[in-house]
């Protein structure tokens, strides 16, 4: 689904420690990064009540925005490595930087393994005659119920997510940040930053960004 155009991302887009305890300014997932799994929670939009802001600014378009409470991911709409799809927060909206995915059927997790991998992205470039990717383009994978219903596929696509949270809990940038790995470091900068790469294995063996 598309997603909303402020008309002035300068004015109505910042980063959320610049809005801290303002009420209308609200959770937005955007776009760039090419960031999979979860993640570039970083971000609010000038909300207000019912997109008020954005309304009276012109140029602007609230696009699907009775869906927000039912979409659970987003992606990143320029096509470099396939599809970069990633879960939507509770209580996030998406603008149109980062467009929004809906399930209508099947398990989330395992639409969301689908959409990451190979061969989704091979059937978007397909499809996709641009860079940039279109949201109807996604809705036309091929896929079947024992794939979209899979255990095994929603297995791995939560481990991803941990895995990918355990990132961004250590960067004071993002949503997601836990300051307590770092308040119970008794050691050196080095000896730390070694320690962390011990514990997180996975870095060498998987591809998150």
């Amino acid at each position: 689904m598309q997603g909303t155009s402020t008309g002035n991302a300068e004015e109505l887009v910042g980063y959320f420690w610049e809005h801290f305890n303002d009420s209308d300014w609200v959770m937005v997932s955007n776009g760039g990064g090419y960031c999979r799994w979860q993640g570039l929670n970083n971000r609010v939009v000038k909300w207000g009540k019912d997109g008020e802001y954005i309304k009276n600014q012109k140029g602007s378009a609230l696009r699907n925005v009775k869906y927000f409470p039912v979409t659970q991911m987003v992606y990143s709409d320029t096509d470099t490595a396939g599809l970069n799809v990633r879960v939507l927060l509770d209580n996030q909206i998406f603008i149109a930087s980062g467009p929004g995915i809906r399930i209508i059927k099947g398990n989330k997790y395992a639409h969301l393994a689908l959409l990451n991998s190979r061969l989704a992205a091979y059937c978007i470039k397909l499809m996709s005659p641009k860079l940039t990717i279109a949201a109807g383009y996604i809705g036309q994978i091929p896929v079947a119920e024992n794939i979209y219903s899979s255990v095994v596929l929603e297995k791995y696509a939560r481990l991803c997510i941990e895995l990918k949270q355990k990132i961004l809990s250590t960067r004071p940038n993002n949503l997601e940040y836990n300051s307590s790995f770092i308040e119970n470091m008794s050691e050196n900068l080095k000896t730390a930053a070694w320690r962390m790469c011990i514990s997180y294995p996975w870095v060498n063996r998987y591809r998150f960004r």
